[in-house]
């Protein structure tokens, strides 16, 4: 899919009122994985506690092809307390 560039002196305010209303709806979407720290904060616990949840196989990062680990938010709310 290529993106074009929009004029937006060209737009009709329809149109650009429905623009503004999906980027709002995007930046409203909550964020769909999470970092290492981000995750501990999200489930209220220690990085050690992570680590050890890890090993014993509770969490899995999700595939990355940067090689950082990142964990999703459907497999950590099985965890939440």
């Amino acid at each position: 899919m290529e993106l074009k560039p929009i004029i937006l002196t060209q737009l009709s305010p329809e149109e650009l009122g429905e623009i503004i209303r999906k980027v709002i709806r995007e930046e409203r979407e909550p964020a769909r994985s999470l970092t290492l720290i981000e995750a501990c904060e999200y489930l209220g616990i220690t990085r050690k506690t992570f680590y050890n949840w890890q090993a014993n196989g509770l969490i899995d990062p999700l595939p990355s092809k940067t090689g950082r680990r990142y964990y999703s938010i459907e497999s950590l709310k099985k965890l939440r307390p």
